[in-house]
């Protein structure tokens, strides 16, 4: 037996834009259109627009030449922008829809989470939407028996669950939709987006569910914006870009490739000014951000290892051997947030080369997704180098997994993330 889940060769997804939609038509109107039908055809005989180039100027592929193989057991994550064919491509494998060209081969039951809540019927209570909807995904009777007493813990829904679902706000609505779903026997699981249904502590349950189904050796396609769930939970990702498989690998590498294309952030955009009275005694080059790697990114993830480097030239004038250094960080409308400088985390004096790099790390970086400015002061000994100026780098945070609970805190209570712990005594 192969050890091939899923086998995808060639896939491509036509769509057709930019096209008339043309109303019904009267009896008499259509007869008219039939007696002109053969000067049409005439004229566009002398046209210079064929009508293959017409057909061309209106096709929009979703996906083109897509392949990729998942093994038997294998957790795979997708990412890519908006349109990038995330959504399309799971639902050529959910059979959804038809590709174009190429062919989708899926080994064993597959049990799709990309429509969430469909079949469920409003005047139906929550009991009876957990047995239809167990059905159309291919329950049997048995199974859902068997199955609902955990569905509906899962789902956090038990003081309702006899409630018709009409009276359900949107998020019991979908976490009781999500918990059937979920708890399908299937061989192999498409996941798009659904993570985000719900409260924070759903939420926690439905990543913790979607671990389980990892450690119970199914085979799992998980599509999701969410980095820090990608990262966690899938050991592999493919990154999609404009409907063609751009890279497949590592997922932080993959996170990271995906930032990269994601944020352009060029460092001439943020003139570096000399300090007083235009001196070159010190004079600042170029700064880059880096992960803990030592790659260059270009954004960063809440909670992650990073560094900020700063290249730089003297004239050989400054005293190097006793001279510090500091980053200051603020929001986008100027207010400071923090600074970090060597005089105060160093026991001694930097000392630096004349010409080279300064590197400031941070570890499990403390500010949640957002834009944020930086600036850079910099003295040495004699104060001939003396440079301070506020605007040298824009800062692109995104979400992270910082406690590693899947949980940010919000972002109306400040812009930063402290590490601590809670416990309790008696």
């Amino acid at each position: 037996m192969s050890d091939v889940a899923i086998r995808v060769d060639g896939i491509g997804k036509e769509y057709r834009i930019g096209k008339k939609r043309h109303a019904y038509k009267t009896l008499r109107e259509s007869i008219i259109d039939m007696s002109v039908l053969p000067f049409q055809k005439a004229g566009r005989l002398f046209s210079n627009r064929t009508t293959e180039e017409s057909a061309r100027e209106e096709a929009f592929w979703a996906l083109r030449d897509v392949s990729f193989e998942v093994k038997r057991g294998e957790v795979v994550g997708i990412i890519g922008a908006n349109g990038a064919g995330k959504s399309t491509l799971l639902k050529i494998l959910s059979r959804i829809t038809e590709p174009t060209e190429g062919e989708a081969i899926v080994h064993g039951r597959l049990g799709s989470l990309l429509e969430v809540g469909v079949g469920f019927h409003p005047e139906l209570t929550g009991r009876e939407n957990v047995y239809l909807n167990g059905a159309i995904l291919g329950l049997k009777k048995s199974e859902v028996e068997r199955r609902f007493d955990e569905i509906v813990a899962f789902s956090m829904q038990e003081q309702f669950i006899d409630t018709p679902v009409k009276h359900y706000s949107n998020g019991m609505y979908l976490s009781l939709a999500f918990a059937v779903a979920a708890h399908m026997d299937t061989e192999n699981l498409l996941v798009d987006e659904v993570l985000a249904v719900g409260d924070a502590r759903f939420q926690k349950n439905c990543i913790e569910r979607m671990g389980e189904v990892a450690r119970e050796g199914r085979t799992v396609l998980f599509v999701s914006h969410n980095l820090a769930d990608i990262t966690r939970l899938c050991p592999e990702t493919i990154l999609l870009e404009h409907g063609v498989v751009k890279a497949r690998g590592k997922s932080e590498e993959m996170v990271n490739l995906y930032l990269n294309s994601s944020f352009h952030n060029d460092p001439s955009s943020y003139p570096i000014q000399q300090g007083d009275g235009g001196k070159k005694a010190f004079e600042l080059t170029d700064v880059s951000l880096l992960d803990r790697g030592g790659n260059p990114i270009k954004a960063v993830m809440s909670g992650r290892d990073f560094s900020v480097r700063l290249q730089y030239t003297t004239d050989g004038s400054c005293n190097l051997k006793n001279s510090w250094a500091g980053l200051t960080f603020a929001d986008t409308s100027g207010r400071p947030l923090f600074a970090c400088n060597s005089y105060t985390s160093r026991p001694g004096p930097l000392p630096i080369p004349t010409k080279g790099s300064l590197v400031c790390q941070f570890k499990k970086f403390p500010l949640l997704p957002g834009t944020y400015i930086l600036g850079f002061a910099f003295q040495d000994t004699n104060t001939v180098a003396r440079l301070s100026y506020e605007n040298i780098f824009r800062l692109q945070v995104v979400e992270g997994d910082f406690f590693g609970t899947g949980k940010l805190p919000d972002s109306r209570s400040g812009p930063f993330v402290v590490d601590h712990c809670w416990d309790a005594t008696d």
